[in-house]
């Protein structure tokens, strides 16, 4: 069975209560998609997929609500941490474990605001390899008849 009567049926919904901005601006307020879904009667999949059915321009109001919903998910992070009454060590670490997924979903959302630096490089140093090849060339230098045949090979 196809889905398409499906959507359709969730399109002339979604018209009926007043247009596209009725999805998104749920989006916007950072609301999760399951709980929108839920109340039309269908599951997320079903908005994604209306979601592309639109083409670019819904799709770019989609990421424009999403871009919005990252900074009340930031606000909604803070929240948690202010209001949190910790009574235990895991009421503590449930606050903060809440608050980093609002957080992480937020740079998921809007890498530009809150995501992690594009274009980062990692470098890793092996310190103990650096010192020895550092000792070696020092060795050279300085005891140019020296045997260094003895010494471990650089990691």
């Amino acid at each position: 069975m196809s889905s398409r009567p499906h959507l359709a049926a969730f399109s002339a919904a979604v018209e009926r209560l007043g247009g596209d901005s009725v999805i998104f601006d749920r989006v916007a307020n950072g609301e999760p998609m399951r709980a929108i879904a839920e109340t039309f009667g269908y599951s997320r999949g079903m908005i994604y997929s209306w979601i592309k059915a639109g083409g670019p321009e819904r799709e770019a109001a989609f990421r424009a609500a999403r871009e919005a919903a990252s900074h009340v998910l930031v606000e909604d992070a803070g929240e948690i941490l202010d209001n949190a009454k910790p009574i235990t060590s895991a009421d503590a670490t449930m606050a903060k474990a809440r608050s980093e997924h609002k957080k992480w979903l937020a740079s998921v959302y809007n890498r530009k605001d809150y995501g992690d630096e594009t274009g980062k490089i990692d470098v890793n140093l092996n310190v103990g390899a650096l010192h020895l090849e550092a000792l070696r060339s020092a060795s050279r230098r300085d005891l140019p008849g020296r045997d260094l045949s003895a010494l471990p090979p650089a990691e």
